[in-house]
C-alpha cells in the first residue's frame, strides 16, 4: 500500500519536470528566433549601409567630375576669345613687317587695344579711373613720391600702371605717382589767404 502511494507522488513530479522542460526549450527557442530575426535585420542595414556608402562616393565623383568638366568648358571659351585676339595680333604683326605706313600700324594697334578692352568687359574685368583722384591704399599703389607745389597733400599726380576691378573687387591696384606738398608750403600758403582776407575786410 506504500508503495502504491510513493508511485502515486512521483507521476506528478514527473509531469511537472516533463512541462517545465517543454516550456524552456519553447522559450529557447523564440529567443534564437528573435536573436536570429536581429541578425538578420542587422544584416540587411549593414547592406543599405554599403549600397548609400556605394552610392554617395559614386555621386562625389561624379560630381567632381563635372566640376573639372564645368571648369575646363569655362576655360576653353575664355581660351578661344585669347586665340582670336592672339589672331588679330599676328595680322597686325604682319602689316607692321610689310608696310611702310605708320598709320596704319597704329590704327591696328588701337583696333588690338579695344578688343582687349572688350574682351576684359565681357568677363567683369574694368579698369580702375585714378583721373583727378585723392590717394586711396585700397586701389593705388604709390610707386613714386614727388615733391612739388600743389592743392592737396596725396593727390594722384600721374598713372604709371592701370590697375583692374573685377567684379568690383580689385584685382591690381593702380600704380600711381603721388603728389607731397613741399615743407613750410602749406604754412606759407594759409598766411597768404589770411593777409588776402584781412586786405579784403579793411577795403
Amino acid at each position: 500500500m506504500s508503495e502504491q502511494m510513493d508511485h502515486k507522488k512521483e507521476e506528478p513530479c514527473a509531469d511537472v519536470l516533463a512541462s517545465a522542460q517543454e516550456e524552456k526549450i519553447a522559450e529557447q527557442q523564440i529567443l534564437k528566433e528573435t536573436i536570429d530575426k536581429k541578425n538578420r535585420e542587422i544584416t540587411a542595414y549593414r547592406d543599405q549601409l554599403l549600397r548609400l556608402q556605394a552610392e554617395f562616393e559614386n555621386y562625389r565623383k561624379r560630381v567632381e567630375r563635372e566640376k573639372r568638366e564645368y571648369l575646363a568648358w569655362g576655360k576653353e571659351d575664355i581660351l578661344m576669345r585669347i586665340i582670336m585676339l592672339q589672331d588679330v595680333l599676328e595680322q597686325a604683326q604682319n602689316q607692321a613687317r610689310t608696310t611702310e605706313n605708320i598709320q596704319s600700324v597704329k590704327t591696328g594697334l588701337e583696333l588690338i587695344h579695344k578688343e582687349f578692352e572688350k574682351f576684359l568687359k565681357s568677363e567683369g574685368v574694368s579698369a580702375i579711373d585714378v583721373s583727378g583722384e585723392h590717394f586711396d591704399p585700397h586701389q593705388h599703389e604709390a610707386i613714386e613720391i614727388v615733391e612739388q607745389q600743389g592743392d592737396r597733400e596725396k593727390d594722384v599726380l600721374e598713372e604709371l600702371q592701370k590697375g583692374y576691378r573685377f567684379n568690383n573687387r580689385i584685382i591690381r591696384p593702380a600704380r600711381v605717382k603721388v603728389l607731397r606738398i613741399k615743407p613750410g608750403e602749406k604754412a606759407e600758403s594759409k598766411e597768404t589767404d589770411t593777409a588776402s582776407n584781412n586786405q579784403k575786410n579793411k577795403q
